[in-house]
């Protein structure tokens, strides 16, 4: 939670210097919509100025010798205003117009996703900070989506269905894997290691991803850092599980700028105080630092370099079946990721590269796991306006990684106890994917566009394949468009203990999507089908040779009076997995997968959410008995040969968050707090046994807890 909030500040922070002269307005688009975060100062001294409200509003005091008044966003044509013809005592109502295709706007649109308009939601560094889910997380931020199917309370991103594993995370062109913090045995994650104070958006394909950002077999989110810094910033926040500082400063008065943050996390005071509903909890500690350097060498050439760096630890108390005992899990990991983009009037080129390593050590019982993870990438990509209304897009990325694993593993995959025979294994995997792709999207009238890609390997080991896909986006009116995408998609799976190494993983999607969007309200609507496939391992017990699911979701969002919202959203999903060519109930297999939100946020008082979650439990396969194993001195169980055919419990949560605001006349502050899980509900995460396997009981999800912290902007 080290993020939760931290970054509201920056959302409502506005200059508010004593004056003679009060000025009051609003500034709107063209249909009437308020914008928010707009820039209202005087001309002779940009410093005292202001930002408009959620609903577009400001009042900035002024002395009276301040003739004009500039109103900018970005990409909307500034205005300025003679003030010696307006009335102080009349609001100003200003309307800004979108900004005209320029240089300058051609060479920010070149660097945006050419595929930008076929993802099914788009979501900016407002969008998370104002998620109740995300607690100041991008990836958390997704689990509200109607798409997302995470069912373990973790960052990674599950999709329509499909397993984090076969999403892809791109971050400014160049793949993350493994995209979480406190990574557990199966790549879980509480938080995901971006801060979102460098992120200006995030595009999320649910399905059939564009072949511009790489291989994915399940959905795709594409992460964009900033292009501009609006202004200096210094913040401080600390919390109940550490602190953190965040400076941002501009170079020169142009793009160029450096970000630079640091976290150091601390479990004391946050156990302290819910010890008694995380029992299983032990410890936890990080330290991260992180650094984005932006540079506009020319008019065409711009220059950005990213670094983060985290050492994280965390004990608790882990159980399995029937066996349980403490647990430790170490990290430390780097990663650097630097872009060359030239921009012209004729095309975009952008040469991408990335570097990632890391270090783990995991330890349980009988259980010892040491992984070491190398990843260098190189992608060159090139995108230009072939005819008027025709864009297209090809590029080379060369992705290499290598792995390293010395562990000693249960003989018995159910068999973890200190005295269970193990072996060891040490494997050095490595895998070089070479692949080409070409995309294009042809603009066939203002309002049809159609768009088709491919992708291919230049040299892999697992030999030839063929992705492809096209999509057509259809605007019906002015405020909604449908969306239809089908294609074919391969990428690895990432090796376990049970399949220590790469396999090639495919997967055929189709999808009719329709959006709605008005001033007020908004409806989201989705038809999806897909089969996956590419041996899909499940903890060692079974292996899925296909996974078909058939989902429909459906989303509504509307603004009540002034200040309240809700939105909700509901999803059914029809899945199936084949086993030694016979059909069982998928892992994802709801016939509702409910979340609700209302929200209150009133900038002059506080902001306050409350979240609804709610789906049936997931499937599991129960135990019909056991047998005595005389090699392992205790019990082997007996699976039921009808595979998950047993659910757990119903899962439904509750979760509360309220901040509140405070502006000074240098200085602002924003204090916050939640409670997770308000209503203690015992949601069922496992089934556990006694150790003949002969009596069971459950594990739980996180009971209630509560998390509160202060965070300090200078501006």
């Amino acid at each position: 939670m080290t993020r939760y909030c931290s970054i509201l500040i920056f959302l409502f922070t506005f200059y508010c210097l004593p004056a003679q002269q009060n000025w009051t307005g609003q500034v709107v688009e063209k249909d009437g919509t308020p914008i928010f975060a707009a820039n209202i100062y005087p001309k002779a001294a940009p410093a005292q100025g202001t930002v408009t409200d959620f609903d577009g509003q400001f009042s900035l005091n002024l002395p009276k010798q301040y003739d004009t008044l500039i109103i900018s966003f970005i990409g909307y044509d500034a205005q300025s205003l003679a003030l010696d013809t307006l009335d102080a005592k009349v609001p100003i109502r200003i309307e800004l117009q979108r900004a005209a295709q320029s240089l300058a706007m051609i060479t920010i649109k070149g660097t945006d996703p050419i595929a930008s308009q076929f993802s099914a939601v788009e979501l900016n560094t407002m969008d998370i900070y104002l998620n109740p889910v995300a607690q100041g997380d991008p990836l958390k931020a997704i689990t509200i989506l109607p798409a997302s199917t995470t069912t373990d309370e973790s960052a990674n991103p599950s999709l329509r269905g499909s397993s984090a594993d076969r999403s892809r995370v791109v971050l400014n062109g160049v793949p993350i894997y493994n995209p979480v913090r406190s990574s557990q045995l199966n790549n879980q994650g509480f938080f995901s290691i971006f801060n979102p104070e460098l992120i200006e958006q995030m595009q999320v394909y649910a399905s059939n991803p564009p072949l511009t950002s790489g291989n994915s077999s399940a959905g795709l989110i594409d992460i964009q850092t900033g292009k501009a810094l609006a202004k200096d910033q210094f913040q401080l926040s600390t919390h109940l599980t550490g602190m953190g500082m965040f400076i941002a400063k501009r170079l020169r008065r142009d793009s160029s700028f450096i970000q630079a943050y640091g976290n150091l996390q601390f479990s004391e005071a946050f156990i302290g105080l819910n010890r008694a509903n995380i029992p299983r909890l032990k410890g936890f500690h990080a330290q991260d630092l992180g650094m984005n350097l932006r540079l506009q060498l020319n008019e065409h050439w711009t220059f950005n370099s990213l670094h983060y760096a985290i050492d994280e630890g965390y004990d608790f108390d882990a159980a399995s079946l029937n066996f349980e005992a403490s647990a430790s899990a170490q990290k430390e990991r780097y990663f650097t990721i630097n872009n060359f983009i030239y921009s012209s009037l004729q095309g975009t080129l952008s040469i991408n590269t990335g570097y990632n390593f890391s270090q783990s050590h995991f330890k349980q019982a009988n259980l010892r796991a040491n992984n070491d993870i190398k990843q260098a990438f190189l992608g060159i990509d090139y995108k230009y306006l072939a005819w008027r209304d025709l864009s297209v897009q090809a590029g080379l990325s060369i992705d290499y990684r290598k792995q390293q694993m010395r562990d000693s593993i249960p003989v018995f995959f159910f068999a973890v106890a200190p005295d269970a025979p193990t072996y060891y294994q040490e494997q050095d995997l490595s895998l070089k994917q070479n692949e080409a792709y070409g995309f294009a999207s042809w603009e066939v009238s203002k309002d049809w566009t159609i768009s088709a890609g491919a992708r291919a390997p230049l040299s892999t080991p697992a030999g030839f394949y063929l992705s492809y896909q096209g999509a057509t986006r259809y605007q019906l009116r002015d405020r909604d468009h449908l969306l239809i995408s089908a294609g074919k998609y391969h990428s690895f799976s990432t090796p376990s203990f049970f399949i220590s190494e790469y396999r090639l993983l495919q997967a055929e999607q189709f999808a009719l999507e329709y959006t709605y969007k008005a001033e007020q309200s908004g409806m989201q609507a989705a038809l999806y089908a897909k089969r996956e496939g590419g041996e899909l391992n499940n903890n060692g017990f079974f292996t899925i040779e296909q996974l078909n699911t058939f989902g429909l979701e459906v989303s509504y969002r509307q603004d009540m009076a002034k200040y309240w919202n809700l939105s909700l959203a509901n999803a059914f999903l029809r899945q199936r997995m084949k086993v030694e060519e016979k059909n069982f109930t998928g892992p994802k297999d709801f016939n509702y997968f409910l979340k609700g939100n209302l929200q209150y946020q009133n900038p002059n008082l506080f902001t306050i959410a409350l979240t609804y979650l709610s789906q049936p439990g997931t499937p599991y396969t129960p135990i019909n008995g056991s047998v005595f194993v005389e090699e392992l001195g205790g019990y082997k169980p007996i699976f039921s040969t009808n595979l998950n055919s047993a659910r757990l419990g119903s899962y439904h949560r509750f979760d509360l968050n309220i901040s509140r605001y405070f502006r000074f006349n240098r200085f602002a502050l924003v204090a916050f707090a939640s409670a997770s899980n308000l209503l203690n509900q015992r949601n069922e995460r496992d089934i556990l046994y006694t150790a003949d396997y002969q009596n069971n009981t459950f594990d739980y999800f996180q009971l209630r807890s509560f998390f509160a912290g202060l965070v300090w902007q200078w501006n």
